[in-house]
């Protein structure tokens, strides 16, 4: 019977060699070679391994959105066809990734009053994107407890502590961090072996060029900054192309060594949010690409001859959409406060990188003092909500609506319907007992409308808010989690311990 008769038929020599040779340059294949050039680990075969995925500031509800809309096709095929199963992450406060990860890695609650704030010792002003910041709160959150990464990886992360090997996470945003000793061989090799890589991010890099030329035109019909606009180019191409295929890369490395734990956390999606607003057409074109970034990195750790690898996707919080203070007032919150207090005699230092803000007096004030300030920022400058810590557990907020406390008011503060009312709430006043905070914190969350971000953004999050709090996760039918209605970071950090144990 010949080869047309039996329904089979007899590949050509050429195609062949085009088979094999795709094998041979495929990705997968490409990390397999890498792995060899920086080095295996011990374990072969029967140990447990993790890979951790967190998708930065894409919420719940999100989620589900770009679902429905075909944005994350291999995700949704994890759900139907692998049992993954979905659930609710709250994030805790602030809801921002230096806090859900020093709560993640080291089961430590509200470690950072935000994501940017004056460090108290050193009277400096910090932003948790700096080595000498992240740094800092690692050192002291390492002596509280132990980091699950270690002697994994981690890669666009807060905190690297214990891993033994980690890129593009704020500790290493440092000189020192660039002056460490290399192999050169090493590097001359991985760069031919990720040849094609290389290649691919390059074209990938003029695709997303173009569509950032028509945001930026879309942008400047809408009257938006010029300045701003042409700095979100090259922000936009570094996190959603380059950041993104050096991630990828190097987990698929890390699967085909072997690490223990993989730990990594895609920026792109976050970025254009805050920029364009969480469900903006430009924020979810970035999930086309997670969504296939997360496929190659799941196809690495399921072909891993090292580590029997499970695969978790979680986003560690959401946004809200937001109008700007300024938009709504005319002015910057700084100098808002600033008229108001002018006749005092210091005017105070007000630190404000994204809806919680703090306000920091250069000397001590009565309590009556502070009260009747926090009542007129509210009536005088517009700030939704100011509060204001009264004793060890409880925090006293203003808002239009008259004067409450928390956490017991927290309805009265954060709305009926938010889905983590009485944890939030407990959450918001412990935020405002850290050490770092202000005298005074304000705050945009607004439960009766459109809440305000203080920077220039339409998107945002580190406050209490419905989205900004909603995260999710995604997990394999053997991953054990806890039947519970929803998950924050000290929860899933106990799946990992005891998935290990």
């Amino acid at each position: 019977m010949s080869p047309v008769a039996s329904g089979k038929v007899k590949p050509s020599r050429k195609a062949k060699r085009f088979a094999y040779a795709s094998r041979i340059f495929s990705p997968l294949r490409l990390s397999v070679l890498a792995a060899a050039v920086v080095g295996f680990s011990k374990p072969k075969g029967k140990e447990a391994g993790l890979l951790m995925i967190q998708i930065d500031g894409l919420s719940r509800r999100q989620l589900e959105r770009a679902l429905e809309n075909g944005k994350m096709p291999f995700i949704s095929s994890l759900i139907r066809q692998k049992n993954y199963s979905t659930g609710s992450f709250y994030s805790g406060l602030p809801s921002s990734t230096p806090g859900v990860q020093a709560e993640l890695f080291y089961g430590v609650k509200n470690a950072v009053p935000a994501f940017g704030f004056m460090h108290r010792q050193s009277g400096e002003v910090w932003t948790m994107l700096t080595a000498k910041a992240s740094s800092w709160v690692q050192n002291k959150l390492k002596k509280q407890s132990n980091s699950i990464l270690k002697g994994g990886s981690a890669y666009s992360d807060i905190y690297n502590e214990s891993a033994a090997v980690s890129g593009f996470c704020s500790p290493d945003m440092s000189i020192r961090s660039y002056l460490r000793p290399f192999n050169p061989l090493g590097a001359v090799l991985l760069t031919i072996i990720h040849a094609p890589t290389i290649i691919r991010t390059a074209c990938l890099l003029v695709i997303e060029l173009v569509v950032a030329l028509v945001d930026l035109a879309r942008g400047l019909i809408q009257k938006e900054n010029i300045l701003m606009e042409l700095s979100f180019i090259g922000a936009r191409v570094g996190l959603c192309v380059i950041l993104r295929e050096a991630i990828t890369s190097s987990v698929c490395i890390d699967a085909s060594r072997g690490l223990p734990i993989i730990h990594c956390n895609f920026l792109g999606y976050d970025e254009q949010a805050h920029r364009r607003g969480p469900s903006s057409r430009f924020a979810h074109w970035t999930l086309k690409g997670i969504d296939y970034a997360v496929k190659r990195m799941c196809m690495a750790a399921s072909r891993s001859n090292r580590r029997d690898y499970q695969v978790w996707i979680y986003s560690d919080h959401g946004q809200e959409k937001t109008l700007s203070y300024s938009s709504v007032t005319g002015t910057s919150v700084q100098k808002a406060i600033r008229e108001l207090l002018k006749k005092d005699a210091g005017v105070p230092r007000v630190v404000s990188v994204g809806p919680v803000g703090h306000v920091y007096f250069c000397k001590s004030y009565s309590n009556a003092y502070l009260q009747n300030t926090a009542k007129l920022l509210v009536e005088k400058c517009s700030i939704p909500l100011v509060m204001m810590k009264v004793d060890s557990k409880k925090a006293k907020a203003w808002t239009r609506r008259g004067v409450f406390m928390l956490p017991r008011d927290a309805v009265d503060v954060l709305g009926d319907n938010h889905p983590f009312l009485r944890e939030a709430a407990r959450d918001l006043a412990a935020l405002v007992h850290n050490e770092d905070s202000g005298d005074l914190v304000i705050c945009g969350w607004e439960p009766q409308g459109i809440p305000l971000s203080f920077p220039k953004e339409n998107g945002a999050h580190a406050g209490p808010g419905i989205e900004e709090t909603h995260g999710f996760y995604l997990v394999p039918p053997a991953a054990n989690i806890p039947q519970k209605s929803y998950l924050r970071p000290c929860d899933l950090r106990n799946v990992v311990i005891k998935y290990f144990s």
